[in-house]
């Protein structure tokens, strides 16, 4: 018997996979190393969905050691997203 030496096509991704150390690619810590952003801050993004699909794949991957970092204050919203929303009414 012949095994199937058929390789499967590798998945294929509409957005940019992002590492530990790429930038973060917007908001107030674009430019800094997406392991650098404080877990307050990507748990808030995830969770009013506003994020782009890269962070949002990036923050996925790592949320259960996200919510541990940001402890129990992972629900609230930081400071600056508060400046962000009265900058845009």
């Amino acid at each position: 018997m012949q095994e199937n030496s058929k390789e499967l096509p590798k998945p294929t991704y509409n957005y940019a996979i992002l590492k530990d150390d790429s930038p973060m690619p917007f908001g107030q810590y674009k430019g800094t190393a997406m392991i650098n952003v404080p877990a307050t801050y990507l748990i808030w993004l995830y969770d009013n969905n506003q994020c782009n699909k890269s962070v949002k794949a990036w923050i996925t991957y790592n949320l259960d050691v996200l919510r541990k970092q940001a402890g129990e204050n992972y629900k609230s919203k930081p400071a600056s997203i508060d400046k962000y929303i009265k900058a845009k009414r």
